[in-house]
């Protein structure tokens, strides 16, 4: 008869322990889960900002000779290449340090100027 009451408390406590073992399951697989998914996010939001400046198209710098034709000035070829990556000031800098001239020098007509110019 004592084998019969310790199955019994055996057999008692078994049944109560299995669906407490199933909830700790549910709940690390829950704890985990989230984990997971906070780990996902982070990754994702390092490997957006990483990116160039919110998406935009990566350009590239070149350079080209241009012939100077009557009456051109450095401010008119400015505004035939600068861009949003340069403004138009910096543009004739930029300019005038390739060829070695002033803003202030004339333009001569059928003289080459080196230029840059933007492109992807």
């Amino acid at each position: 008869m004592k084998k019969t009451n310790q199955q019994t408390v055996m057999n008692h406590f078994s049944k109560w322990q299995w669906p407490f073992r199933q909830q700790k399951m549910a709940a690390a697989f829950v704890i985990l889960t989230a984990v997971l998914l906070i780990l996902l996010g982070s990754s994702i939001r390092i490997f957006a900002s990483s990116r160039p400046e919110n998406h935009k198209r990566a350009v590239q710098k070149y350079y080209t000779s241009i012939r100077i034709e009557p009456g051109d000035t450095l401010w008119q070829i400015a505004d035939s290449y600068v861009t949003a990556e340069m403004p138009k000031k910096d543009f004739i800098r930029e300019v005038c340090r390739l060829n070695h001239i002033s803003e202030n020098d004339i333009l001569r007509s059928g003289d080459y100027l080196v230029v840059m110019y933007y492109s992807d």
